[in-house]
């Protein structure tokens, strides 16, 4: 059986606020996705890169991480301040 490959895409929260919030939910869940199943985990943290780079470029960094790799599962999702990075990213 393959190794399952999972891309976790962290959304960007309260986007009008400084990012802070260290993506923890998805690290457990790539963790147990880890130990458990074997998997090849990778997380992009979209939060995080809003304090260094514009919008179109972490756009086109998405864009990047889901083409480059031959992804089983990409896994998202976000409370209610991270709805507009959620819908964006699901373009």
């Amino acid at each position: 059986m393959a190794v399952p490959r999972i891309l976790f895409i962290n959304p960007a929260i309260r986007e009008g606020a400084e990012p802070k919030h260290v993506p923890y939910g998805e690290l457990l869940v790539a963790t147990c996705a880890e130990e458990w199943f074997g998997a090849e985990t990778a997380l992009i943290d979209l939060n995080a890169m809003r304090s260094v780079l514009s919008q179109k470029q972490i756009d086109e960094e998405l864009v990047a991480a889901v083409q480059d790799e031959d992804w089983d599962i990409i896994g998202i999702g976000g409370i209610t301040t991270a709805y507009n990075s959620v819908r964006r990213s699901l373009k």
